[in-house]
């Protein structure tokens, strides 16, 4: 007889358990996922990572963001966020990393099921700068227009109009580009009323600085 009860309070308490378990999963969304290295595939790992979330309370929409959940990647690149079910308006997921370049991506809320943890892989490209310099000695009708028509990022060069370089000139910028990366470039040169056009391109190893001479 006090076997039988000693098991049914045993049988009792894992019930119980079992269902609290299930209770809080109910309440709780999660997301998890690796963080890869885009250029080699490799896991990265100590990659920061924070879910943000725009919520209605009481109703209303709240237009700021605020931070539900952050983790750090593990050594496999492995990380998992969970935090309390919410009426979500908006979500996104940023990732950053020392020597890449940040990333923000834009979730669906509709894609979140409480209790059941949703998968999204992050691919951080490294970082690297590319260096352009320019210098000319020449009358005032020369010039040089530099135009990037591959760059993954913002900077002077990239847009439409590219850069110009006119008449005597010597200088240098530096822009953020992607690492391990071929850069195409296209440069429009005039000297003495000629006209030259030369497209090329350029390695842009990462962590390093690659230098793009514009002198003509």
């Amino acid at each position: 007889m006090k076997i039988d009860h000693l098991v049914f309070n045993i049988l009792l308490f894992v019930l119980l358990t079992l269902s609290a378990c299930k209770k809080k999963n109910e309440q709780v969304y999660r997301i998890e996922g690796k963080v890869f290295d885009a250029v080699t595939g490799a896991p990265l790992s100590n990659v920061s990572l924070m879910v943000e979330q725009q919520v209605v309370v009481n109703g209303t929409y709240n237009n700021n963001f605020s931070e539900a959940a952050s983790a750090t990647s593990d050594n496999g690149g492995n990380y998992q966020v969970e935090w309390d079910r919410a009426t979500i308006n908006a979500l996104r997921i940023s990732s950053t990393k020392s020597q890449f370049i940040s990333q923000l991506i834009n979730l669906r809320s509709d894609d979140l099921s409480p209790g059941v943890a949703y998968t999204q892989n992050i691919y951080l490209h490294p970082e690297a700068t590319l260096k352009v310099q320019c210098s000319h000695s020449g009358v005032p009708g020369d010039r040089i227009t530099l135009r990037l028509s591959n760059a993954l990022f913002d900077c002077i060069c990239c847009n439409t109009e590219g850069v110009t370089f006119f008449g005597n000139t010597d200088t240098s910028y530096q822009c953020k580009s992607y690492g391990d990366y071929w850069l195409k470039y296209r440069k429009e040169i005039r000297v003495n009323s000629q006209d030259t056009i030369i497209s090329d391109s350029i390695f842009v190893p990462r962590f390093e600085t690659a230098v793009l001479d514009c002198s003509y």
